[in-house]
């Protein structure tokens, strides 16, 4: 489809490919950062999150606010595609606003002060906007369950990496997966269950809760 009237084609993960990344890896409600001049990060910060970081290989603000490079210009983007491949991912402004943190029919919550700025990234995760979307090919929140469109599989490795699954073969469910939404506490970001439900939250210390990347190519590569 095309992503935000971009011109570009948003191509969402099968699968949950990678685990044992958090927003922030520290359970403390009074644990904030002071970074590049902005003042309190809260935990549930996408901006400034670990999986952004990870994702797109940038420079991450550890609990002391020390910078870290251990996945500069070595995160998933750098990692999972070749260089042909890197040139046609587009680069997508993300939006990060209080409306993109609630659900497409309005009815979950959102606290404004958990907003962070707007992004320009190549590879990102789905707000509670997009993943309750039916022109993004999603169900409502409100609907969950067997077969859900928002259900995805774990691979080997992301299992091996802490993703919860659930185990239950009959079901036909899958595991947890990351949104890029803060919830309605500082310490808490929007998650899609193992049932496909999206209203529900983890703390952002999480390790079982998965990554579904999403990247945006221009359309002209699909005529």
């Amino acid at each position: 489809m095309n992503y935000n009237n971009s011109g570009n084609v948003l191509l969402l993960a099968e699968n949950i490919i990678a685990a044992g990344i958090p927003y922030f890896e520290y359970d403390d409600d009074d644990k904030t950062r002071s970074i590049d001049g902005e003042e309190k990060i809260l935990q549930n910060n996408y901006k400034y999150s670990q999986i952004r970081a990870f994702l797109n290989g940038l420079d991450y603000f550890d609990e002391q606010n020390k910078k870290s490079s251990v996945y500069t210009n070595m995160g998933f983007l750098q990692s999972a595609f070749t260089k042909k491949a890197l040139s046609k991912i587009a680069d997508s402004l993300i939006d990060n606003s209080v409306t993109s943190a609630v659900d497409s029919f309005v009815l979950l919550d959102s606290n404004p002060e958990f907003a962070c700025e707007n992004t320009t990234d190549k590879v990102f995760l789905l707000s509670e906007k997009e993943v309750t979307d039916e022109n993004f090919g999603f169900d409502s929140y409100e609907i969950y369950g067997e077969a859900n469109s928002r259900i995805r599989k774990a691979t080997d490795f992301a299992k091996s990496s802490s993703a919860y699954e659930n185990c239950d073969e009959e079901a036909k469910l899958g595991g947890w997966w990351w949104l890029r939404s803060p919830a309605y506490v500082a310490t808490d970001a929007r998650n899609i269950s193992d049932d496909g439900d999206a209203a529900l939250a983890a703390g952002a210390y999480s390790g079982e809760v998965g990554i579904v990347p999403a990247i945006c190519v221009p359309a002209k590569y699909f005529e």
